[in-house]
């Protein structure tokens, strides 16, 4: 009987020594190849993010929006946050930015037989330029 009851007593405890993981959510747009929204290959700013969380025992749901949608749940706490985003003076108002993950540039692409060369943003004035909504 004084077995049942300490297997009775260790059972009950057990909940109180076990921790359940934190979980958190995070909006964020497609920007192959850093994140793509395909479980099994989710890209490697992906999976260098949640295995970091998963070392501190947080689990990350992932949500998949356009880069203006997903910027806006994360600035306005829908979500906890959003990740692989540009650093920028308006962001600064409302986000705390870990250190860098990938570094990069921005750049003009063009056909070879269009001649560009540019030094000042006015170079530019005659020039048509094409970005995507939201970036």
């Amino acid at each position: 009987m004084l077995a049942v009851k300490a297997v009775l007593i260790f059972f009950l405890c057990i909940p109180c020594f076990c921790r359940a993981n934190e979980t958190i959510r995070l909006a964020v747009g497609e920007w192959v190849p850093y994140v793509i929204d395909d479980p099994k290959n989710p890209g490697i700013a992906t999976t260098i993010l949640k295995e970091a969380f998963a070392v501190k025992g947080i689990d990350v749901v992932i949500e998949f929006y356009p880069w203006p949608r997903a910027i806006e749940l994360a600035k306005t706490g829908q979500v906890a946050g959003s990740f692989a985003l540009a650093k920028t003076e308006e962001r600064n108002k409302y986000f705390l930015y870990s250190d860098t993950m990938f570094a990069g540039e921005y750049v003009f692409f063009h056909l070879k037989s269009f001649p560009f060369e540019w030094k000042t943003l006015d170079d530019l004035k005659e020039v048509k330029l094409a970005t995507t909504r939201g970036y």
